[in-house]
């Protein structure tokens, strides 16, 4: 069970539209596709809403940033 001062995650609207991790997807003609993967750190615990996309979290997020890494990954599908 949660305490009061824990949150449920939530999955937002992914790039094909529905809720859930769909793994990567790189071209089908085996070229090295890049994974850009940002973190965020925010001065508050959580940001409200259901299924956001990546727009409707970046601009929710918008004044709560305190600051950003990333890494980028690469992958391609077997030759």
């Amino acid at each position: 069970m949660l305490s009061a001062t824990q949150q449920e995650a939530g999955e937002g609207t992914n790039s094909y539209g529905t809720i859930g991790y769909s793994g990567p997807c790189p071209p089908a003609d085996g070229q090295l596709h890049h994974y850009v993967f940002r973190l965020y750190a925010l001065s508050i615990s959580h940001i409200s809403g259901t299924a956001l996309n990546f727009n409707d979290l970046l601009n929710a997020m918008e004044h709560h940033v305190v600051g950003t890494t990333s890494i980028i990954g690469t992958f391609k599908l077997p030759s």
